[in-house]
């Protein structure tokens, strides 16, 4: 996978990141996390994650999957398909190590620009509370998502997602502010 949290984690922002040429998933919230590998306590993959302003394109399985997660918001991203892609996003179970499976509940997927009209979505029936609006499937992006990658002379991003299509919750840090990892 390009990005993913996964193995109880938990009270995330996914921001910002240009997601290309992967050869699994593109961004995975959740996943299939050996039982011996969750934090201790935790019975879910990823759980309150909110997943805005990212670029996700040429993921060979999917550019989004969503696997035994809780309370996920996924606005104001652009996921670019293959050909090849069964479907654009899967939303399903987690960890079959755990038992039973951890479910995904609660997943907001609205205001996104998809590049296919067909076969968008593969949603298993163990998941709920699945809401789907208000998305693009004609790949047309108003204004440039992709966020500039830091390069030598610059100590991170350039912030080039316009605010119209960014809802960003009231958190103190996101990698949208910060200068770099680490950085401040």
């Amino acid at each position: 996978s390009g990005l993913f949290a996964k193995g109880g984690s938990s009270d995330l922002l996914i921001t910002d990141n240009y997601i290309h040429h992967v050869a699994g998933d593109g961004l995975l919230v959740g996943g299939w996390t050996s039982a011996g590998s969750f934090l201790p306590g935790t019975d879910y993959e990823a759980r309150d994650v909110v997943v805005t302003g990212n670029v996700v394109h040429d993921a060979a399985k999917r550019p989004l999957t969503v696997r035994g997660a809780e309370n996920v918001d996924i606005h104001g991203n652009y996921f670019g398909s293959l050909e090849g892609n069964e479907h654009a996003v899967l939303i399903g179970a987690g960890s079959p190590d755990l038992d039973p499976p951890p479910p995904s509940v609660n997943v907001s997927i609205r205001d996104n620009v998809f590049d296919r009209i067909l076969n968008v979505f593969d949603i298993e029936s163990s998941s709920t509370g699945i809401t789907i609006v208000d998305n693009r499937n004609d790949g047309v992006i108003d204004g440039d998502l992709r966020p500039t990658p830091p390069d030598a002379l610059t100590a991170g991003f350039v912030d080039t997602l316009p605010d119209a299509l960014l809802d960003m919750p009231v958190w103190g840090t996101s990698a949208r502010y910060e200068r770099s990892i680490g950085g401040t």
